[in-house]
């Protein structure tokens, strides 16, 4: 089950082989709460969209005939970081780009192979982490100066997958290490220094609110459905706040931590929804499959 997950990302490669028409997925907020943006496969390839926090005015800010996707928002919400598979044509293999917030010029800062996805500001906005896999069932965790330059491997366990990093506040970075019964790791990425984390059993890509003292996720059943969960940073006040017959994905908090993103296919493809934290108030931003909530 839980290796099924690790392949959402080549899930996404081949989302239009499978049909999907729209997958709009992987919401995220600006930082001063007026914006969502997102990945979507509405116009052929992934591409990185942005809409007002009420899903109006919907603006496209890659146009390619690749794929720009796992997106991540800047702290001060001047840059967007992102994975882009440009130049590599049918090789599974991604790069990690950053561009402005508002769409624009693009700077490359890798260049060296692999698969990149799942990437994560630092808190003080410098430095980018992202998981790389080697095309064998491996991956890494690694950070990369937000200006370029070489990126240095935090992890660097050729037999164990370590995947979706996701930075906490306090600037340590949480990800989680193993396929078939994972756990979830904090490190402090100067020391090097680990501590194992309490999740619930399922739990994957965990968000992080902006104080730090609540964390969202997607759990993952025996028979692999999935729904969203919340609970306190130091693992208390678990609670589910999804629980639909299709897939529903956990997206990033609102700046004030009174709502939260998920994406679903209760419509037969991705949609995005935001709902408050309590799990209520449940409704269609991006509206591109059913107009309705």
């Amino acid at each position: 089950m839980m290796i099924r997950f690790f392949l959402t990302g080549l899930l996404a490669l081949s989302a239009i082989a499978c049909e999907q028409r729209t997958y709009d997925t992987f919401g995220v907020w600006s930082p001063d709460g007026d914006s969502i943006y997102f990945y979507t496969y509405r116009f052929g390839n992934a591409d990185l969209m942005r809409m007002n926090a009420d899903g109006s005015e919907q603006r496209r800010l890659t146009r390619s005939f690749e794929n720009e996707w796992w997106l991540a928002v800047s702290h001060d919400g001047t840059r967007i970081a992102y994975a882009s598979n440009k130049g590599f044509k049918k090789t599974a293999g991604a790069d990690l780009y950053v561009m402005p917030s508002s769409g624009g010029r693009a700077t490359r800062l890798t260049n060296d192979g692999g698969m990149k996805l799942n990437v994560s500001w630092s808190p003080d906005d410098a430095y980018i982490a992202y998981d790389a896999g080697d095309g064998a069932g491996g991956a890494d965790i690694w950070l990369i100066s937000a200006l370029g330059g070489e990126p240095r491997n935090l992890t660097n366990t050729p037999d164990v997958r370590e995947a979706l990093p996701s930075f906490r506040p306090d600037g340590s970075l949480v990800f989680m290490e193993g396929s078939d019964s994972p756990r979830f790791i904090a490190m402090d990425v100067i020391t090097g220094e680990r501590e194992e984390l309490s999740f619930p059993f399922g739990a994957v890509r965990p968000y992080f609110s902006s104080d730090g003292s609540r964390i969202a996720m997607s759990v993952f059943d025996d028979e692999g459905q999935s729904d969203v969960y919340v609970m306190d940073a130091d693992g208390g006040n678990l609670a589910q706040l999804t629980s639909h017959e299709d897939q529903d994905y956990a997206g990033g908090w609102s700046p004030d931590g009174s709502r939260l993103l998920f994406s679903t296919y209760r419509w037969g493809e991705s949609e995005i929804y935001v709902m408050n934290a309590d799990g209520s108030g449940k409704r269609n931003l991006t509206r591109t499959t059913a107009d309705k909530d």
